[in-house]
């Protein structure tokens, strides 16, 4: 049996593959914080004024089934310090940039 040739990854790659991973992981980083901070704004907005750890768990587009209408809706997990409560629930924006909320904050 002979055996099998190997041939080396030859170092630019090696260094642009390091590169491309490092640049992604930055931009999931700045995409995260961007997000962030777009959704503790909507939470100000909507009476929690003062809040900390704010997670955005997902965000989907949903449409309604009665009108046909796209909208947003962030599943979203954080902490109210005037109530001094976790909270978790849903913050929906429809078209015309109207928000609802449904937050449940427990001990």
């Amino acid at each position: 049996m002979s055996e099998i040739a190997k041939r080396k990854i030859p170092k630019k790659y090696i260094f642009v593959m390091f590169i491309l991973v490092i640049l992604g992981c930055f931009v999931y980083y700045i995409i995260n914080v961007t997000r962030e901070a777009k959704v503790t704004q909507i939470l100000y907005d909507l009476g929690y004024t003062s809040i900390k750890n704010v997670q955005v768990v997902n965000r989907t587009y949903v449409e309604n089934k009665d009108t046909r209408r796209r909208g947003i809706s962030f599943k979203l997990l954080f902490f109210d310090n005037n109530a001094q409560k976790n909270c978790i629930g849903f913050v929906y924006k429809n078209n015309s940039k109207k928000y609802e909320q449904n937050i449940d904050c427990t001990l």
